[in-house]
């Protein structure tokens, strides 16, 4: 019973990331990879997400897939008509 809520707990938050890498940059010593994710049909724009990984995981135009844990934030700000609103960033963290 205890290996059964181990394996639950060990996958939340994780995901995996299926796609093309458009664009590799380095960052703080740290590889941040802009991966476009299929369209889901071929009237609609691909999704992107970031991939950020200790080491290089491809060139851009490979394929990659990985699997993650899913990392973000949100930022809340004043609008300009008095209200309030919200900034999600989110990535995928690969070791």
């Amino acid at each position: 019973m205890a290996e059964a809520a181990q394996q639950i707990q060990s996958a939340n938050n994780m995901a995996i990331v299926k796609g093309r890498i458009d664009q590799v940059r380095l960052h703080d010593g740290r590889h941040m990879h802009v991966v476009l994710l299929p369209a889901v049909d071929e009237f609609s724009k691909p999704q992107a997400v970031e991939v950020r990984s200790n080491r290089r995981l491809g060139e851009p135009g490979s394929d990659l897939q990985c699997r993650g844990r899913l990392m973000g934030f949100t930022r809340q700000f004043n609008t300009r008509d008095g209200g309030r609103g919200t900034s999600v960033t989110s990535w995928v963290e690969v070791e």
